[in-house]
């Protein structure tokens, strides 16, 4: 019996332990399956949230995304919170510490009972490890607790896609674009459809798209703030491609008018066989392939335009537009160069009927695109490709040496006053009590020498770390051509003396992040880039908090914003016989070392004082060794050596201007000791600061020698560039405070603008200036290896050069050159194997002429008119008919146009 009753008590025991077992079992997988859930909400308020990620969820790496978050509380109390957002990375869900990113960005934010409420965030996507899988946004209370969250994935936009933005009020406008081919066969089209709630009003956020298409949108929905971010991103290198047809009046007559190249006035309507491609558009196809049919048979409705004269003609500020392919007197393709980037205006819309189903509708976006894009389309997608870090630190590295306090000589004041104590205690003491036979001073000596120094040491000690509480700060304020929008991106580097908590205060509307560790340089001295700092977004500033802060530690900092300023810089200036004559006007703010920087050499200007205009008349400086940098060339004509960059060596410059010459050497490469391109990349990658791209050179191939008509500080695709430091602050960011107060250091805004600049034919007008720009391609291993540097296996591309701002009526003859790799222990045997030809506007053929020793050719004066077209157009066709199989391909630099007259 006691056996049983025990066996019983055994049996109800091991029912209990399985029960409590059982249900701690449920609990945990009820917890469980509670934090695998995409949100949670607490049974007292039932708070819900639910996120919307811009673009469509769809990013490039290390690009901003807005993320639109909206909670809920249907219960009986406000709930006041904080939004915070990360990144998540690697295969598991976000709930997990070790897997989503300590770095976060946040906002507050109160919903009253019943209520919803919206904020908008900002995130970089680049904040997390491994692979990024999405954001995770949470909604904390004032205590950090999570009421609610929600996950929601973000896809990777891949290095071989080219980005297309669609605004359109149709979400199904031109689906067909992700099926066209593009010139390499690999890369590809990723689509995002956009709306005037879904389109960002930053340009930091639309860097993410390499073309916006505007189709059959009512562009007056933006707001003044979206269309200025849009104007920022088109100055910066974006494409804007502007749809006209039936529907032109409501897509097009609401936009700014340095947005579009021509003047609409009516819709016509065209007959069947209406030119589709235009000449040169189509590269020489290879055997056994046949050519897209050119012309559309079918009736077509266009929008009837003529081009606008936005600006003074032939002055270097107006917008000037060229026609691509017009059908009679109606223009059907036109584009235009505005700052960095590209408009093409369209008369037909690509999304309506015939063109879906047209065989030549790919052959025509190869065209436009390569009209927009260029060499971009050119890169190859087997090349190893690099995120260049926040702010482009892979490649402006240097930037952050500038940033850094030199402290080693902070404790020297102390070590002096210890050097004089020990001197009057000992020496001077000695000397006094005993030469002079002074003992009874002995004693007042030691105590008043002790009281005296201990409170200068204590004070000594006491204002520098005050004073050591720093923010050196560099702005790089990039200025539209045309108007007074400008993008800017500031690198901080705040050093602070004591351990704790700092909050630094930015302007508001600063998109701001720290610099992750191992981008750093080595060399920074005490370097702390805590990946926890939290980013809060308030309505009237930005707020950047760095947490357990160690004592004496260097905190650098990338910072960006769109601004408009009051103000801007008008330039009306041509080159004639190797002199730069015109004016320029500064209603900006006073500019000092001025410079304007052209391929190959650079003007001085000096000093731009606002609010005045200055008559220009000075000698283009040309460096003897053609290939110097124009950093160089900056350095060595002012006294300086070289690549001057004292920061390598431990030094600090002693004035401005050397800082300045300093600026444009990290600008140049120098002080960046973790590029991914093994050597300065600028000279071994193909470098795209807009996009954040490096792209290295594809496997297989030899070193290619440094080619300085893509210098690193001319801004991409424009004929000249404007640089100089402003003398006020152009980016409020003086007002910048750390823990309340304003910090000690210095703060530089460099200036740079894009600049149309008029030529005047003259015989030493230098061939640099007018380039051939890729307008076809067609073959094997057709790619831009390097930027100006073009590599052909088999096939042939076509270059177009726009003569349009010139005077060609006194012209004898033309010369355009196509410079060999060879000449640099490149072991690529058949240049010889080129075959080069114009195109013939009269006959509507291609003009085969033979490349001289000296890889030129030049066109038959008494037929000169014959290669010149009606939109002041050259055409030249590079082919290569025979595959090489030894070699990966020929390589040749981009070709180049001169004249004899």
């Amino acid at each position: 019996m006691p056996c049983t009753q025990h066996n019983w008590h055994l049996s109800a025991l091991s029912k209990v332990v399985s029960s409590i077992c059982i249900a701690l079992a449920l609990c945990l997988c009820n917890g469980a399956s509670s934090a695998w859930a995409s949100s949670v909400s607490p049974s007292d308020n039932q708070i819900s949230l639910r996120i919307n990620v811009g673009l469509s969820a769809q990013a490039r790496m290390g690009y901003w995304l807005p993320v639109w978050v909206t909670v809920n509380n249907p219960g009986r109390q406000d709930v006041n919170g904080i939004i915070s957002l990360k990144i998540y990375s690697g295969l598991y869900r976000p709930t997990a510490n070790d897997i989503a990113s300590r770095q976060r960005f946040e906002q507050s934010i109160s919903i009253p009972h019943g209520q919803s409420r919206q904020v908008v965030l900002h995130i970089p996507f680049n904040v997390g490890a491994f692979n990024i899988h999405g954001v995770l946004a949470e909604l904390l209370d004032q205590h950090g607790k999570v009421l609610a969250f929600q996950e929601h994935r973000i896809d990777t936009i891949g290095s071989v896609q080219t980005s297309v933005g669609v605004l359109s009020d149709d979400n199904t406008t031109l689906n067909y674009l992700s099926n066209v081919t593009l010139s390499n066969q690999v890369s590809s089209i990723q689509l995002t459809h956009l709306n005037a709630q879904t389109m960002p009003a930053l340009s930091s956020e639309l860097e993410n798209f390499d073309v916006i298409i505007l189709d059959n949108f009512t562009t007056s929905s933006l707001s003044a703030v979206q269309r200025s971010a849009l104007q920022t991103w088109i100055n910066q290198g974006g494409a804007l491609i502007a749809v006209g047809g039936p529907n032109w009046r409501h897509t097009l007559s609401p936009l700014p008018s340095d947005l579009l190249p021509v003047d609409v006035y009516t819709t016509i309507d065209l007959a069947p066989g209406t030119p589709m491609l235009s000449a040169g558009s189509l590269a020489a196809p290879l055997p056994g392939q046949q050519s897209p049919p050119s012309t559309l048979n079918a009736p077509l409705q266009v929008s009837f335009a003529t081009l606008a004269a936005r600006g003074e003609k032939n002055l270097g500020s107006a917008l000037r537009g060229n026609v691509v392919l017009a059908s009679g007197v109606t223009p059907l393709i036109v584009t235009a160069k505005q700052g960095q980037g590209t408009i093409c205006y369209l008369a037909f819309d690509p999304a309506t009927a015939p063109f879906p189903l047209w065989p030549g509708t790919n052959a025509l976006w190869l065209q436009i695109l390569l009209r927009t894009l260029g060499d971009q389309l050119l890169i190859s997608p087997l090349a190893p490709k690099s995120y260049s870090g926040p702010g482009n630190v892979n490649i402006r590295g240097g930037i952050l040496s500038i940033l850094q306090n030199n402290i080693w000589t902070m404790p020297w004041i102390l070590v002096l006053l210890l050097l004089a104590y020990v001197a009057i205690l000992g020496p001077v003491r000695l000397l006094i009590v005993q030469k002079l036979r002074r003992p009874f001073w002995n004693w007042r000596i030691m105590l008043s020498s002790m009281l005296v120094f201990s409170l200068l040491s204590y004070g000594v000690a006491f204002y520098q770390k005050g004073s050591s509480l720093t923010d050196n700060s560099i702005s790089i304020v990039q200025i539209n051509q045309n108007n007074s929008n400008v993008s800017i991106t500031t690198y901080m580097g705040i050093f602070v003396p004591n351990e704790g908590d700092f909050h630094v205060r930015l302007p508001a509307g600063t998109l701001a992040q720290v610099i992750p560790l191992p981008l750093i340089s080595s060399n920074a001295f005490m370097i702390s880039g805590d990946p926890s700092t939290p980013v809060t977004y308030e309505a009237h500033a930005t707020n950047v908090a760095l947490l357990d802060s160690g004592p004496w530690t260097f905190h650098p900092l990338v910072a960006q914003q769109d601004r408009q300023l009051n103000g801007a810089i008008s330039t009306h200036l041509t080159i004639r016989n190797n002199r730069l004559i015109g004016t320029i006007k500064n209603t900006l703010a006073p500019l000092s070392d001025v410079y304007i920087l052209l391929p190959h050499g650079f003007v001085a200007i000096g000093t731009l004082p606002a609010g005045e205009t200055q008559k220009i008349d000075l000698a283009l400086q040309m460096p003897r060794d053609p290939d110097t940098s124009l950093a160089d060339q900056l350095a060595q004509s002012s006294g300086l050596p070289a690549s001057y960059f004292p920061y390598e060596r431990g030094d600090q410059p002693q004035t401005d201007f050397q800082r300045h010459m300093a600026l444009l050497a990290a600008l140049n490469g120098n002080g960046s000791s973790l590029p991914p391109c093994g050597g300065p990349c600028r000279g071994n990658a193909i470098v795209n600061l807009s996009k954040q791209n490096i792209t290295s050179l594809r496997p297989g191939l030899p070193s290619i020698p440094w080619n300085s008509t893509d210098d690193p500080l001319l801004l991409d695709g424009t004929p000249a560039t404007l640089i100089g430091w402003a003398d006020q602050p152009l980016d409020n960011m003086q007002t910048t405070t750390v823990n309340g107060t304003v910090p000690t250091g210095f703060h530089e805004s460099f200036v740079q603008m894009p600049l149309n600049i008029a030529l005047d034919v003259t015989p030493k007008l230098s061939s640099d200036l007018i380039q051939g720009q890729v307008i076809a391609s067609t073959g094997f291993n057709n790619e831009m290896v390097l930027p100006g540097v073009y590599m052909m296996e088999l096939g042939s591309m076509n270059f177009a050069f726009d003569l349009s701002a010139l005077d060609t009526s006194h012209i004898k003859g033309l010369t355009i050159s196509v410079p060999n790799i060879d000449d640099n222990q490149i072991a690529f045997q058949d240049f010889s194997s080129l075959r080069t030809a114009l195109y013939n506007w009269q006959t509507g053929t291609w003009d085969q002429i033979p490349l001289n020793n000296y890889y030129t050719l030049a066109s038959n004066h008494s037929r000169l008119r014959e290669y010149i077209g009606p939109d002041s157009q050259v055409l030249l066709q590079v082919t290569n008919p025979d595959a090489a199989p030894s070699h990966n391909g020929i390589l040749f630099k981009r070709p180049a146009l001169s004249f004899e007259l």
